[in-house]
């Protein structure tokens, strides 16, 4: 009589393979789409991203609620400090800047890199600073406020909280004239 032990091994591995050959052709069948659609030239995929490290933003400099004077405001040595905690990628920097709540502008192009983890206003800011109001006229406190946000070069995205300070007039505003 023979012995039918001595086939339980080959079935048994016939029997893995086979498993192991259905499921994969379920994971390239789910891979590529299945499901129907008829074709066409319209496609539609899920892509699967894994998300990057969010660049940790904040601002060094001014201190947020400082009060300055428009006199320093409007100095050469005024600058705005921004640190982030990841390799930022090329480009996607952008900070608002708004004055008594006005239409925020991208001042992103003033910023250069000052070491590996700052950014720090360049000396074209001198400029834009003095283009916002008239030194000699200014009888205001102006608000300013200051918003980052960047991505990092592996896709991840962040924003610093908002900067807030106030430049005073450098002189108290004239009395009233009297009738």
């Amino acid at each position: 009589m023979e012995n039918n032990f001595n086939h339980r091994p080959r079935l048994y591995r016939f029997g893995r393979f086979f498993l192991v050959l259905i499921t994969l052709a379920a994971f390239a069948t789910a891979a590529s789409g299945c499901g129907g659609g008829g074709g066409g030239s319209a496609a539609s995929s899920t892509v699967i991203t894994t998300p990057g490290t969010n660049p940790g933003l904040s601002f060094t400099s001014p201190a947020s609620a400082t009060q300055m004077s428009d006199v320093d405001f409007r100095a050469e040595t005024f600058y705005i400090e921004i640190k982030h905690t990841a390799a930022l990628r090329s480009g996607s920097l952008v900070v608002n800047f708004s004055m008594d709540g006005g239409t925020p502008t991208n001042i992103a192009s003033y910023f250069s890199e000052y070491n590996s983890t700052t950014l720090r206003t360049n000396s074209q800011f001198y400029n834009f600073t003095r283009s916002l109001f008239d030194l000699a006229t200014n009888d205001s406190t102006r608000r300013m406020t200051v918003n980052a946000s960047a991505n990092s070069s592996d896709g991840g995205s962040g924003s610093a909280t908002p900067l807030y300070f106030e430049v005073l007039p450098a002189a108290a505003p004239p009395p009233p004239l009297s009738p």
